[in-house]
């Protein structure tokens, strides 16, 4: 079964690459891709003001603060991913009639102000907290892009806590990059600053999120020289207001080097590389001494950094740019930034288990304030992709809509109560099953029936228009 899908896979592609490229023209395959793609069209884009009657319930208002997923939120982060394909304009228009005086600021992104490498992208600024949602692809020629992208290799920490090689597709890092490094100084310069207790638990934690994350952000790892490396880390850290103006450059080099050498020490000792202290207790000594150090270097540079208290931010995104989405919680994950949620509609696989444990352990995406749902419409090809086993994985389970237009709701133990509350098993003609595991849901890619390949990716047609039924009279 797992070579019939692997093999299921590879032929939807080259048939998808064999029918554009064997057009004549450059417009020829863009047509003809369209065609076979559904593209969401302009009239699609925008559901009737008048047809939801929650869109002026305060009930059913967007919930910025809840922990897991209730059926009007994924709603609106549908509706804001299907919106996405809009122009500026009309959605800035749009996004006023339902929600009126609720938004402090809207913003557009365009591919030129994003110097060509983003698509676009939107981030909505309310009352109660920040939405940021991307376009995914638009036409053949978005797609035939997308598939000549390379992996870009750069460096992370796994699930152990050791550095690892971490893999990103790398067109995706761009697209989600490219916001990134816009919409961050948006935030932060709307967010208040707080003062943590010097010395304490909480400041620690947070001065060690920052130095790992900023370590990555701006290429500093443990097994680099402390003389020469550092000056990136300042520089990026600066650029994005995290570092008060009066900071002396020398404490923090010194605290980093510390900080650095005391990682790669901890990494050495789970790697079982020679050390001073031997015997069964020897790593638990080891990363004992160096949480002592490291404590003791944050304390040093704790009140030279801006921490600040952040509004929630939700994510979401369909196709690439859900993909482009999940590259924003990365970033944002790793300066420490607790962003609210991560919500997609079929998003293809982003990066390795390096990635997926950065997204999953390090920086806790799926800890209890913060949710990652996964949206994945019957026979959608997108995300299946890329396909090679081993090496590109999503960072969670997926919301699977059946053929049989079940929607399929991955729930552990301890979330499934809540999870049931939320979402009642039968409405307007609707129907929800909850999963535990991957293997109870029906086969997404056995047989495949090539009409619905990528015809069932479409946003507004399917993703869309299922949560609408669902929440419809709610």
């Amino acid at each position: 079964m797992h070579k019939i899908r692997i093999r299921n896979a590879l032929l939807a592609l080259v048939c998808i690459c064999a029918t554009a490229f064997s057009c004549k023209s450059s417009n020829d395959r863009e047509n003809k891709l369209n065609k076979m793609l559904e593209v969401n069209s302009p009239s699609e884009i925008y559901p009737s003001i008048g047809k939801k009657s929650f869109f002026g319930d305060p009930k059913t208002q967007f919930n910025f603060g809840e922990t897991a997923l209730s059926p009007s939120n994924a709603f609106w982060l549908a509706l804001m991913s299907t919106i996405a394909y809009g122009e500026n304009r009309d959605i800035d228009e749009y996004l006023r009639k339902i929600m009126g005086n609720k938004i402090k600021k809207f913003h557009f992104f365009d591919p030129r102000e994003l110097e060509g490498k983003g698509a676009e992208s939107f981030f909505l600024h309310t009352e109660g907290g920040w939405i940021v949602s991307f376009r995914g692809s638009w036409g053949g020629k978005d797609w035939i892009t997308n598939f000549k992208r390379m992996t870009l290799k750069t460096r992370g920490i796994n699930q152990d806590g050791e550095f690892d090689d971490l893999r990103i597709h790398s067109g995706f890092y761009d697209m989600g990059s490219a916001v990134f490094e816009h919409f961050i100084q948006e935030y932060l310069s709307a967010s208040k600053s707080i003062d943590y207790k010097y010395g304490s638990d909480e400041s620690f934690k947070a001065v060690d999120m920052l130095l790992r994350g900023m370590a990555l952000e701006s290429d500093v790892y443990a097994d680099s020289r402390p003389d020469d490396v550092y000056l990136p880390f300042i520089q990026k850290a600066k650029s994005l207001g995290l570092l008060k103006s009066e900071t002396p450059d020398i404490a923090i080099l010194n605290a980093l080097s510390i900080w650095s050498e005391e990682l790669a020490a901890v990494g050495r000792a789970r790697n079982g590389q020679p050390q001073v202290m031997n015997g069964t207790d020897g790593y638990k000594a080891i990363e004992d001494k160096s949480q002592s150090r490291k404590r003791s270097a944050a304390q040093k540079i704790e009140r030279y950094f801006v921490f600040r208290k952040y509004e929630p931010i939700w994510l979401t995104g369909h196709s690439c740019g859900g993909a482009s989405a999940t590259i924003l919680a990365h970033r944002l994950s790793r300066l420490g930034i607790p962003f609210a949620g991560l919500v997609t509609f079929g998003a293809p696989k982003v990066g390795n288990a390096v990635f997926v444990a950065e997204m999953n352990e390090t920086y806790k995406l799926q800890s209890s304030d913060r949710l990652n749902a996964r949206f994945h419409y019957n026979q959608d090809l997108i995300p299946l992709v890329p396909k090679l086993e081993g090496i590109w994985k999503h960072t969670t389970d997926s919301w699977f809509v059946s053929s049989t237009d079940l929607l399929h709701i991955p729930a552990t133990e301890s979330s499934r109560e809540l999870l049931k509350s939320k979402w009642p098993e039968n409405r307007n003609g609707k129907s929800v099953k909850f999963y535990e595991s991957e293997n109870q849901l029906p086969d997404q890619t056995g047989i495949f029936n090539t009409d619905l390949l990528l015809k069932n990716h479409n946003m507004s047609k399917y993703y869309f228009n299922w949560l609408d039924q669902y929440t419809s009279g709610t």
